[in-house]
């Protein structure tokens, strides 16, 4: 199995490896694409899911690829087969998460299957769709928590403007994309 340099096993969210015997490896600090490289040397496929991560900094919206469990990758193996014990001797490996390390229990099918159903070809997680103006939409994060209203505006900066319901009225809040979720 190849890693592309983002930590990526493209053959794992092309569907072509299947989603039983996956297990977490926890990762040695800043160490994602050591792990990754010396993991596919050895033959095991690795998983490393990213998502674009929205950030202001000075006054400017930035995207980049960061990933969705940091300090952590994943890795399929079967444990029934001598050889798996050598994930925990893996440069860039603290350890294999397990709850017996005797036997260590894989990752829940219908998890792994999931996630990698949600990534694309390169690895980065699939936004659900974009949100549109009229939408109604449920603020997530913040002191409008739990708040319902509609989307009024969007804009290139990545603001969405959401008139709020609060109070009987509609009281307008900006906010991202990333603090909404759309609801039916």
């Amino acid at each position: 199995m190849s890693a592309d340099h983002d930590g990526m096993c493209r053959d794992a969210v092309a569907g072509r490896l299947d989603p039983d015997n996956w297990f977490a490896a926890q990762l040695k600090p800043n160490a994602l694409r050591i792990a990754l490289r010396n993991l596919g040397r050895q033959g095991f496929a690795a998983f490393a899911p990213r998502m674009i991560a929205v950030r202001r900094q000075a006054g400017r919206v930035t995207r980049r690829a960061e990933p969705v469990f940091p300090g952590y990758v994943f890795v399929q193996f079967d444990p029934a087969r001598p050889g798996w014990r050598s994930v925990n001797a893996t440069q860039g490996i603290t350890r294999l998460v397990t709850g017996d390390p005797r036997a260590p229990r894989p990752l829940p099918r219908g998890f792994m299957a999931a996630m990698m159903d949600r990534c694309n070809a390169a690895g980065l997680f699939v936004p659900e769709p974009a949100l549109a103006v009229g939408d109604r939409v449920e603020m997530t994060d913040g002191p409008f928590t739990a708040l319902v209203g509609r989307v009024v505006e969007l804009d290139r900066d990545g603001r969405v403007r959401v008139m709020m319901e609060i109070l009987g009225g509609e009281t307008p809040v900006s906010t991202t994309d990333a603090h909404l979720r759309r609801v039916g």
